[in-house]
């Protein structure tokens, strides 16, 4: 059931005439007496309602006054930098040191000023706890069949910070029935780190799982008994968080396992790694751990100090211990593709096709049930980088019998297909065609010649099973036949787990205001069963008896008109009833419009409580050029030379607004996290004539000189290369931190880092605010006037994502907050 489903209300039958009956025969004075309670009730509620509604005014009205003074920041003499015969000054290049003395007391005093600012906001801790409160209901993962078990993630009633893995023999046993195999809140204090990953070895005895360190890039793999749960030899640290084919591998003698780990980083304890800033991500080290060794003393077999060489295998490797490795892993059934290069053959051309070198990979990804949007589930592997004649090429599946490899691409179809290759042949064909409306987002092998195909139409999934009825050679001439069309077009797939052992296919299928349902196709039966369905029941009722206002909230898909004739999605999810002809509201835009990544309407639960508790304001979910919503061709409008795009679909989208009569100019607020935040940095600076306050997360804001530092070498696709002076200088025109001007006011700000963020450096977050203050201070000090709200919030002990759900509830109370007091939003 979902907040706009219907539900039964209780009433009361007063046809046979009792209150006529029970008149004539209570006395007057009871009676009167009744009545007065009755209203003295009626009253008292009244009272409490208006006590309620006057002291969310109140607290807005007359907010403590919170006197800004900025710590004092060195602004240094300038490092001027050339870049391709342009001169660009950095006053703040000490910043860049995360260790030094300076760095720590700047970042210490910037975060204690922000936190005692959003401590002062009434909202805060209102928000907080109305929030918590919307977050507490069962929530499930789907289930995977190993061992003879089916093993499923759930927290129930949001009471943990991380979800538990039970396992229970049958799909239909209850919740209660299961038995809990696997507790990682009992691993880290607060539960803060996720469960990336987890695998069963093939002989069914070991089960290990990935867990993030910090929430950093750094992991830990442990290792429990697959029969009774407990834990077993060493934990291996440093490990890379990644689901490459690489990244783990059992040994296939059973005497231990290889994996690929960060070089430990120099004069830093594993508890401190993560404050680190270097290009650590490229400084690999493939290994060998044997049972019952030490980690110390594991077997190196292959490293890499250069520019991810290791990652992108753009060189021969040199084995420092020759085959180590390979022999204990490489087997006729663990290599599933060779990196070869094929002609694809299309109807009127052939096109060159790079083929991707993929290895059987043991990792399943875990659940993430709590906050599934794209920040808190990005890690770096999840994300294709399109090198020169790739086209986004992913391994899809494999028909061992005919010798024939499955890869969907984007070479020869912008809204991509699923072509085939045999062995023996450097041709390859489509077998599943392009479709002129839909795009294929993602398909997966349920058997040799069955798929699961994930289609975007407007942004939402459409899927289906597709089998290919093969002739005796592979050619176009193969046949595509749906076998089952799924019943749901109006939300998301995720969570979707795969066995073409079994021929399962399971997910979760939500929308933004319905946390969805856990789904079971199997292939046999070409039959859809439900697993669990995740309800917010228990907010049907407020305390009084009456509706809970989440069940009035709902959302629409709008399209706007933005620069170069673009046709931009956006959903728009609002209270039901809420009239632009009483006013302008306030608005949440977020967007992230980068890297190939679709920002999807799924289940939501921050969107739900800002529309629901600060009606009648709306969150708006913007599709913008730079993802995949619509094709290659949308990322490649909004990348590089072209990513000023995503910073006009952001003003077009206000200004949508505005025309629509919904809000007006100041009332729009942005968020993004890591490349949104980036966005919500520059769109600060281009149109703070629109917006009114900006939220900008994890962003990266130094970029041109983005490549010194973690993962910034993999990011030139997107924000250009630094060897190119063309792409350089046009990333100059709009790179947050060097197009500050001091003579102008920029909306209030709060920037967001983590002090152990190794995606996105805190380095590029800490640059911005000193710019961004510097720039404040001038503009105030020259109109006579107060500064403007520049906050940096260093969350501590973490890095670019959240990953607790307790956290969560925390950072997104502390910035609507700050976007609620800026837009004089009311919390009700």
């Amino acid at each position: 059931m979902g907040p706009n489903s219907k539900f039964k209300e209780t009433t009361h039958d007063h046809s046979t005439g009792s209150d006529n009956r029970y008149n004539s025969l209570v006395p007057r004075r009871i009676r009167f007496s009744q009545y007065a309670i009755y209203s003295f009730c009626v009253s008292l509620l009244f009272v409490f309602f208006l006590h309620r509604q006057c002291n969310s005014i109140h607290n807005h009205l007359f907010s403590p006054i919170f006197n800004v003074n900025y710590p004092y920041v060195r602004r240094s003499a300038p490092v001027i930098d050339n870049y391709f015969g342009e001169n660009v000054t950095d006053f703040y290049r000490w910043l860049e040191d995360p260790f030094s003395e300076e760095t720590i007391e700047f970042a210490n005093s910037q975060n204690n000023l922000a936190k005692r600012y959003i401590s002062s906001l009434p909202q805060y801790h209102a928000f907080k706890k109305k929030y918590r409160e919307l977050v507490q209901f069962d929530t499930f993962g789907s289930p995977i069949y190993r061992n003879n078990m089916w093993y499923y993630f759930a927290n129930l009633k949001g009471q943990n910070p991380q979800p538990i893995l039970y396992r229970t023999s049958s799909l239909n046993e209850s919740i209660s029935e299961s038995e809990v195999f696997f507790n990682p809140n009992l691993l880290v204090k607060d539960g803060i780190d996720l469960v990336d990953a987890i695998s069963f070895s093939e002989d069914g005895t070991k089960f290990a799982y990935e867990m993030t360190k910090n929430e950093t890039d750094y992991a830990i793999i442990g290792f429990l008994d697959a029969h009774n749960g407990s834990q077993i030899d060493y934990s291996l640290k440093y490990a890379i968080r990644s689901l490459e084919d690489d990244a783990f591998q059992w040994a296939n003698d059973g005497s231990g396992v290889v994996y690929i780990r960060f070089k430990k980083p120099p004069n830093l304890s594993f508890v401190d790694a993560g404050r680190n800033n270097d290009l650590f991500p490229y400084r690999l080290e493939r290994v060998y751990h044997k049972w019952g060794v030490h980690p110390d003393l594991d077997i190196v077999c292959e490293e890499d100090d250069d520019e991810y060489n290791m990652m992108k295998k753009k060189k021969e490797k040199q084995p420092k211990i020759k085959n180590i490795c390979d022999e204990k892993t490489d087997s006729s059934q663990t290599i599933l593709s060779s990196d070869r290069t094929v002609k694809l053959q299309l109807t009127d051309q052939f096109v060159t096709l790079r083929l991707p070198k993929v290895k059987r990979t043991p990792m399943t990804p875990s659940s993430r049930l709590d906050f599934p949007e794209f920040e808190s589930v990005s890690s770096f592997s999840q994300t294709e980088k399109e090198e020169e004649d790739t086209y986004f090429t992913k391994f899809v599946g494999r028909n061992e019998e005919r010798k024939v490899t499955y890869y969907s691409t984007a070479a020869g179809a912008n809204n991509y297909h699923v072509i085939g290759v045999q062995d023996d042949s450097n041709v390859a064909y489509p077998v599943i065609e392009e479709d002129p409306k839909l795009i294929l987002d993602v398909t997966y092998a349920i058997d040799n010649n069955t798929f699961l195909a994930l289609f975007l139409d407007d942004v939402k999934h459409v899927m289906r099973i597709l089998q290919i009825q093969p002739n005796n050679n592979l050619s176009r001439s193969d046949n595509t036949e749906l076998l089952y069309q799924f019943p749901l077009e109006n939300g998301v797939a995720s969570d979707v787990k795969v066995d073409s052992k079994n021929k399962i296919a399971c997910f979760v299928y939500s929308n933004l205001i319905n946390p969805g349902t856990v789904y079971v196709y199997n292939l046999t039966e070409n039959r859809l069963l439900v697993f669990r369905k995740i309800t917010l029941d228990h907010l049907k009722r407020n305390w009084w008896g009456g509706k809970h206002p989440v069940w009035s909230v709902n959302y629409e898909q709008v399209f706007f008109n933005s620069t170069k004739n673009a046709n931009v999605s956006a959903f728009i999810l609002k209270y039901n009833g809420t009239d632009v002809k009483k006013g302008p509201s306030p608005a949440w835009l977020n967007a992230y419009g980068g890297f190939n990544i679709a920002m999807l309407p799924r289940f939501n639960p921050f969107a739900l409580a800002l529309a629901t508790y600060f009606r009648p304001s709306a969150y708006i979910l913007v599709n913008i050029r730079g993802g995949s919503e619509y094709g290659r061709d949308w990322y490649l409008s909004g990348r590089n030379l072209e990513k000023q795009n995503c910073f006009d679909d952001m003003r077009s989208a206000c200004k949508f607004l505005i025309e629509k009569g919904f809000t007006v100019a100041g009332k729009c607020g942005i968020n993004g996290g890591s490349n949104g935040g980036l966005l919500a940095a520059a769109v600060t600076i281009q149109s703070g004539d629109l917006y009114g306050v900006s939220l900008a997360d994890y962003g990266v804001h130094d970029t041109l000189r983005y490549t010194n530092f973690t993962f910034g070498p993999g990011w030139q696709n997107d924000y250009g290369h630094k060897e190119n002076g063309t792409e350089v200088l046009s990333v100059r025109k709009w790179a947050p931190i060097y197009n500050i001007n001091p003579k102008t006011k920029y909306p209030a700000i709060l920037i967001t880092t983590g002090d152990h963020d190794t995606r996105v450096s805190p380095l590029h977050s800490y640059k911005l605010a000193a710019e961004m203050q510097f720039a404040s201070g001038t503009k105030a000090a020259a109109d006579g006037d107060e500064l403007n709200k520049v906050f940096l919030r260093v969350r501590e002990v973490s890095g670019h994502n959240i990953f607790s759900l307790e956290r969560k509830v925390d950072a997104f109370s502390e910035k609507v907050s700050f976007w609620a007091d800026r837009l004089e939003a009311i919390l009700r």
